[in-house]
């Protein structure tokens, strides 16, 4: 499903705006973090490869905020 939703992603950005470029770059590492998980058993969401998993999610999450906040600002002009 992640790979699925990178290539939606993917493609949009093609279209839209470059910005979807980034955002399938995080859900093609998504689908390549949970792939690891699912098919080696290994303990990918827990201890220090954990918090690798929700440090890469968070500056995936403020680089959006971020980029969200400057285009409604730049819309509001």
């Amino acid at each position: 499903m992640w790979l699925a939703i990178a290539g939606f992603l993917f493609s949009m950005g093609l279209k839209e705006q470059k910005i979807y470029f980034l955002f399938s770059v995080y859900f093609l590492f998504n689908s390549v973090w949970w792939g690891i998980a699912f098919f080696t058993k290994a303990d990918m969401f827990h201890g220090t490869i954990g918090w690798v998993f929700r440090g890469i999610t968070a500056v995936f999450l403020v680089i959006g905020a971020v980029w969200y906040y400057f285009y409604k600002k730049k819309q509001g002009e």
